[in-house]
């Protein structure tokens, strides 16, 4: 029996080392990985919070193979090599540690929401694999002509730098080297220059960020040809109106095709910024044929219910099918219903039916949703108008906006105002009544 129980030990012994010889074996295999992430955590211990400790600590450890601990993943058909890092509100403090360079299969590089500062080394230049870099929301400094021009890529689809507040410098022209780029952020920093016209190049370019930096001039004409592109944010720089700008101060002009609310954004300052710029074309006006009959062979584009009435004619792309768009936006805030609604048919349009009520049924017919509980209340005396109503400012504002409104949306593309007189008319009535509000 003792013999037994002695063989038995004996295999649970031999069964241990075969098992600690089998992990030794696949840390062999690649020891560079182990080491650099070994070397990546030893810096971040020193430190980092108790959130990023208590990863190491619970799985950073010699009881787990490395490709298991977490934030980690390896790789299928090289299951020793890491390909992806993510590492995203862990508590990471300190700078960027250089042994992190050393893990060439990375694909994916996820470190954002940390307290990383310093400058950004060459990360792209020593991971040639790299297709998603996320950094943003820490304190990275350093000029991003020289971050792009050092961190060339040919693969980069994701370069995420936003909210890190202290990158420097001018967007190089060299950008448009980054051919396989879908999504770039810059927002949040201390940029400066202008937009360089070589990023039209990326003709994959979903979505771009640059917005609250100090960037200057306007927005290059060729950002027509991206038809990729669905998000385009440059706001809170020094950058003109949107829609005026791209009708008014682009050569050549710039119709965007498809304003309607899905395309409105807002930001957490409650500014409204255009996106979606799928739509969008540039406007030649020796080339108005050929625009028109690339526009007659693909149909009619746009959002039922936004789109210019005049485009039912296969008219040609003129800026004016913008202004329409916008007039029927400003129409469906005022009063909360959209174009499209089962009230609204071919004899009573969102037009007609406001045209029909004003200038003494504007109380009827305004969204009560943008006042508040009290104001949409009765007025005191038992008066059937509510206390909104009463307030002349108010009531005058309303008035102006649907009447603006109303002016864009007609039928006639020739009877309505241009984007800048639009751009005039709504800084006046900010100036005349949104103080006294």
């Amino acid at each position: 029996m003792v013999e037994i129980i002695s063989v038995i030990k004996l295999l649970i012994i031999l069964f241990s080392v075969c098992l600690s010889s089998k992990q030794l074996l696949a840390i062999g295999r690649n020891n560079t990985d182990y080491k650099s992430l070994i070397a990546f955590k030893k810096q971040f211990l020193k430190q980092s919070d108790v959130n990023s400790s208590t990863i190491f600590s619970s799985s950073w450890n010699a009881t787990n193979h490395f490709c298991s601990w977490e934030g980690v993943t390896c790789g299928y058909k090289h299951r020793d090599r890491v390909t992806a890092l993510d590492l995203r509100s862990v508590g990471l403090a300190g700078p960027l540690p250089p042994s992190i360079l050393n893990l060439t299969f990375l694909r994916r590089l996820d470190l954002s929401f940390n307290r990383l500062y310093g400058e950004i080394p060459p990360i792209l230049a020593c991971l040639p694999r790299l297709q998603h870099l996320n950094l943003s929301f820490n304190s990275f400094d350093g000029d991003i002509d020289a971050i792009l021009t050092m961190n060339h890529s040919s693969v980069l689809q994701v370069l995420d730098l936003d909210s890190n507040h202290m990158i420097t410098g001018k967007i190089p022209l060299v950008i448009n080297s980054f051919s396989p780029l879908k999504y770039l952020s810059l927002s949040n920093n201390d940029i400066v220059g202008t937009i360089p016209p070589s990023l039209t190049n990326l003709s994959v370019l979903e979505s771009f960020y640059a917005f609250s930096n100090h960037l200057e001039g306007g927005i290059p004409p060729e950002i027509g040809v991206l038809h990729n592109l669905k998000d385009f944010n440059v706001a809170d720089n020094k950058l003109t109106e949107a829609l005026e700008y791209l009708h008014h101060s682009c050569q050549p002009p710039i119709i965007h095709g498809d304003i309607k609310p899905s395309n409105i954004l807002l930001d957490n300052s409650i500014i409204a910024h255009v996106g979606d710029f799928g739509l969008s074309r540039m406007l030649f006006e020796n080339l108005n044929i050929c625009f028109q009959d690339s526009f007659n062979q693909s149909g009619i584009k746009g959002t039922i219910g936004y789109i210019a009435p005049e485009y039912g004619e296969l008219a040609p792309l003129s800026p004016s099918a913008d202004v329409y768009s916008f007039g029927i936006v400003l129409l469906e805030m005022l009063i909360g219903r959209r174009p499209t609604d089962d009230v609204f048919s071919d004899n009573l349009t969102l037009h007609n039916h406001i045209k029909m009520i004003l200038p003494h049924g504007i109380k009827y017919i305004v969204d009560l949703k943008m006042f508040r509980k009290e104001q949409r209340e009765a007025s005191e005396g038992g008066g059937e108008n509510p206390r909104w109503f009463s307030c002349q400012s108010t009531n005058k504002c309303l008035l102006s906006l649907a009447e603006l409104g109303l002016s864009c949306s007609v039928p006639s593309p020739k009877e309505r105002p241009s984007m800048e007189e639009v751009t005039a008319k709504l800084n006046a009535i900010r100036a005349s009544y949104v103080p006294s509000i």
